[in-house]
């Protein structure tokens, strides 16, 4: 008798001990959720056939526009950031999941996060410096950090954060004028930058389709202007962030692709 009354009290305790309390936190029902990176021309998808215009009057074209974004975490509305992805690389082909909605270019990143509102995405531009020196040769050939994407300055200074490269040709009345090929590649340990855009959107419960979805413009027609900053391509058409001679101009581009960059 007393064994069965032992036992009976801790079948009692254990029972109690499982039983859901009334103030046990509910567990979040994740929702999906994409980030679209894509490259716009003004309010449109830009085309690799678009010809621009430079604030000098000289027509260009952009071939190249890859860039890494790091440590991206959207920011819910109370200040809460929710991890996303901590490695994308813009402009690869084999992290790129196509839609119709978008740009055959575009970068859809797919992930799952609470619902709820949120103000804004957070992310650092290029490559955190633990990142930024890992070997490149280990990862496979669609991976954002592979050798493979060609963004491995191939030197201790690690990776390429972003690379611009095309064309540029004589203004619209003498167009024979000039024909440069321009390229710069930017990024260093020290210009690596956390970036925070401001957007209020919404993470929908239970939500059909693409609902839940967060575009990032990368206006290439911004690349070479801003209201605050210039570069004239067809006087310094070659860049980079390694060489010290060049370092000043590269890293003035990267400023400017940092600024080409918002949320819709």
């Amino acid at each position: 008798m007393k064994k069965f009354l032992y036992l009976s009290v801790i079948a009692a305790v254990a029972f109690t001990a499982c039983r859901k309390r009334p103030n046990d936190p509910v567990p979040v029902k994740l929702e999906h959720f994409d980030l679209v990176i894509d490259a716009y021309n003004g309010n449109k998808v830009y085309s690799p056939l678009d010809t621009l215009t430079s604030v000098t009057g000289h027509k260009f074209r952009v071939k190249t526009a890859k860039m890494y974004f790091s440590n991206v975490n959207l920011v819910m509305a109370d200040g809460t950031k929710v991890p996303f992805k901590p490695v994308i690389l813009m402009g690869m082909d084999g992290q790129a999941v196509y839609k119709t909605t978008h740009s055959a270019t575009s970068v859809v990143v797919k992930g799952d996060v609470p619902p709820g509102m949120y103000s804004g995405i957070e992310f650092g531009l290029g490559l955190p410096t633990d990142v930024n020196h890992k070997d490149p040769t280990p990862y496979l050939p669609n991976e954002p950090l592979s050798q493979f994407q060609k963004m491995w300055w191939g030197t201790n200074d690690g990776y390429i954060f972003a690379k611009v490269d095309g064309n540029i040709s004589g203004d619209l009345n003498n167009p024979a004028s000039l024909n440069v090929d321009y390229n710069y590649e930017m990024g260093t340990d020290a210009q690596y930058k956390t970036l925070f855009i401001a957007k209020n959107f919404q993470v929908y419960q239970n939500a059909m389709g693409d609902i839940n979805e967060l575009l990032l413009k990368v206006r290439v027609d911004q690349f070479f202007y801003s209201p605050t900053d210039t570069i004239k391509p067809e006087l310094t058409p070659v860049a980079h962030s390694n060489i010290s001679a060049e370092a000043p101009v590269a890293n003035k581009m990267l400023k400017l692709v940092q600024s080409s960059i918002s949320a819709q």
